[in-house]
């Protein structure tokens, strides 16, 4: 499999190169300002979501993060989830199936939109999508919402939305290709082109990772599950490609055709700790997404938008009985697609402006349990009818208002879990913005939002329960930023407060799913950023949370996973011979987790810092060194997974335009 997959990639980026009209390298030195590169390199303004009173505007407050390329190459992002690791008020964990779950406020991922070009990316029967298999290879702009976001972006948002946004092509042709490798046969290749000819344009792009694993830190104390300093499992492979064409017309208009295809395979790194760990791998991780969209602005008060989507998803999982992984115990096979669209009209009237949307989604799930056993289907639909508007009270105020209708339609269940009555949700939102000058941003938000039951939790043979009721949120925010562009300086700081009513839980994992819990979350994130010289760069910023199980029976102290404290810090220095050092570093405080009894067991806090060291020779070639935990700490996210201990990884980066 190993040689098949290097095959693919070998063969994408030689695709790539040959069908790439490549212009010479710049001769300018060096050093030189590049704050051109967002002309260099355009955002697919299609594939994002533009709500009302944002069409010409920069991000509102504190709770909207974005980043763009430059913050993931500092980052050496190779993944999504890489990306997005050092985000204030984003937690990133990897625990007993080697994936990403991403954390929005101490919300867990099935309970956050992640959106690719405007269209939702998840697993139909569990609600959520392993971040660090999206690779961000042709990624312009991820933008993160946490908190009440408008409707615009989709059903079952209770803690925020992702959306990952993609490149464009400018007037000129344009190559990007990066090339890294690090110890223990990892190689990474991301390459991305694109081609603009009149009204035309397409863009492509392919990335291929393979490596034989992780090395754990120095510090690790070896157990009798893991012994040597290779992670045990920890191999990957993963190969992507991706393909957008369409074409546009003056600001009347605009259609895209949007094509992504991952291919992966990974090992699952066994629990260090537990008497009976489990030895799993993924042989076969798939995900495929095709996509419509289309823009059209009628005349200066009316334009429309859509989309149309079909996401595939596929995977198998084999359980061993050995840790040499030669005893199978069952393969798992999971057949999934989620089909929809989503259409809304924009009204834009000289004092205030409304817009109204319909969104759609038809989630489809296959599984079998092990080879031989018979497949089980479940079928779900989700309908969202939506509205919002604009009223500017004066030039300083403004008041953003929403609401959704959404429907939960149960078509097919299981043999013994058959299909519950319909349920349904309805989630108005109202952020007031007061904008005394263009330094100062406040705003106060107002809102409830829902989440239905998963697939998992309404259907599983082991605990679904159809008749579970939706998982309520009553969110409250009040936020302020300051923007002092002499030195580009900004500061934020939100303070956030969330009662979420029915959270679904079971006691155990033999027992079926409940609306079990009430809790609370509340929370302060502040930062600030600066660039006193046009050699230096500065930011921090720090998150506190804390959250409480508020039922009448408390099945949880707080809620796992989630560090009470964490600080981020980071600095770049880039000198007029054109070296670049970089570092950012987070302090992450302790958080808790819950064993299958409940026993509550504590997460150490821990200490990272990485490093970058870039030289840049022309305007288009850079060479680079990344310092991933630099100081080697020992450390994890969630009990039994310790992560990555120090690792050298080189590599080189070309840009033609």
């Amino acid at each position: 499999m190993k040689k098949k997959i290097f095959q693919k990639g070998f063969i994408l980026l030689l695709a790539g190169l040959f069908l790439s009209p490549v212009p010479v390298l710049s001769e300018t030195t060096g050093g030189e300002d590049t704050t051109g590169e967002t002309e260099k390199r355009q955002v697919f303004d299609l594939g994002e979501i533009v709500v009302v009173g944002e069409q010409d505007e920069e991000p509102e407050a504190g709770n909207v993060v974005e980043l763009t390329i430059e913050d993931m190459e500092l980052r050496d992002a190779r993944t999504v989830a890489d990306a997005l690791e050092f985000v204030p008020g984003v937690t990133v964990t990897y625990g007993s199936k080697n994936e990403a779950e991403v954390l929005l406020r101490g919300f867990a991922q099935e309970k956050v939109i992640v959106l690719l070009d405007g269209v939702p990316i998840y697993s139909p029967y569990f609600g959520d999508v392993d971040l660090s298999q999206i690779p961000v290879a042709d990624v312009a702009k991820i933008t993160v919402i946490k908190g009440a976001a408008s409707p615009f972006y989709g059903p079952n948002s209770l803690g925020g939305v992702i959306s990952i946004v993609t490149k464009k092509p400018t007037e000129k042709p344009s190559v990007d290709f990066l090339a890294q490798v690090a110890e223990n046969s990892t190689y990474r290749i991301d390459f991305s082109h694109g081609l603009r000819k009149n009204n035309f344009y397409y863009q492509l792009g392919g990335n291929f990772h393979q490596s034989d694993g992780w090395n754990l830190s120095d510090d690790f104390e070896p157990t009798d599950n893991q012994e040597s300093n290779l992670r045990d499992n920890s191999w990957a492979e993963n190969m992507g490609f991706n393909l957008k064409v369409g074409g546009d017309w003056d600001e009347a208009g605009e259609v895209a055709l949007n094509f992504s295809y991952i291919d992966a395979e990974k090992g699952v790194p066994p629990s260090t700790v537990e008497d009976s760990p489990r030895y799993r791998k993924f042989p076969e991780w798939k995900q495929w997404t095709l996509s419509g969209l289309a823009r059209r602005h009628f005349n200066d008060t009316v334009s429309m938008y859509g989309n149309l989507f079909y996401h595939k998803y596929d995977n198998v999982l084999v359980d061993y009985d050995d840790p040499d992984y030669m005893d199978v115990n069952w393969v798992s096979t999971f057949d999934d697609f989620a089909a929809g669209g989503m259409f809304y009209t924009n009204f834009a009237f000289s004092a205030w402006d409304l817009q109204t949307g319909f969104n759609f989604i038809r989630d489809n799930h296959k599984d079998q349990s092990d080879i031989g056993d018979p497949w089980q289907q479940y079928i779900m639909n989700t309908y969202s009818f939506i509205a919002e508007g604009t009223v500017p009270f004066s030039p300083e105020w403004k008041l953003v208002a929403s609401a959704s209708l959404d429907v939960l339609d149960q078509v097919m269940g299981a043999e013994d879990n058959p299909p519950g009555p319909n349920k349904t949700a309805f989630n108005p939102l109202a952020t007031l913005y007061y904008n005394p000058g263009p330094e100062h941003v406040f705003h106060a938000t107002l809102a409830q939002k829902t989440r239905f039951p998963t697939m998992n939790q309404l259907y599983s043979s082991r605990s679904g329960n159809p008749d579970l009721d939706p998982q309520k949120n009553v969110d409250i925010e009040a936020g302020y930023r300051y923007t002092y562009q002499e030195v580009h300086a900004s500061i934020f700081i939100n303070v956030f407060y969330n009662r979420v009513r029915d959270l679904i839980d079971r006691l155990s994992r033999d027992d079926p799913y409940e609306n079990i819990a009430d809790a609370s979350i509340f929370g302060i994130e502040t930062g600030i950023s600066a660039r006193p010289c046009s050699w230096l760069e500065l930011g921090g910023d720090y998150t506190y949370l804390s959250t409480e199980d508020i039922s009448d029976v408390p099945t949880f102290d707080q809620l796992p996973l989630i560090p009470g404290n964490r600080v981020n810090l980071s600095g770049k220095v880039t000198a007029p011979f054109g070296t670049m050092v970089s570092a950012i570093g987070q302090f992450s405080g302790k958080r808790y987790e819950y064993d299958r009894d409940n026993n509550k067991m504590e997460v150490p806090g821990f200490e990272i810092m990485n490093l970058r060291v870039e030289q840049q020779f022309y305007d288009d070639f850079r060479l680079y060194l990344y310092i991933s935990n630099l100081f080697d700490a020992s450390y994890y996210t969630e009990i039994g997974y310790p992560r990555a201990g120090r690792a050298f990884i080189g590599g080189l980066t070309l840009f033609f335009n």
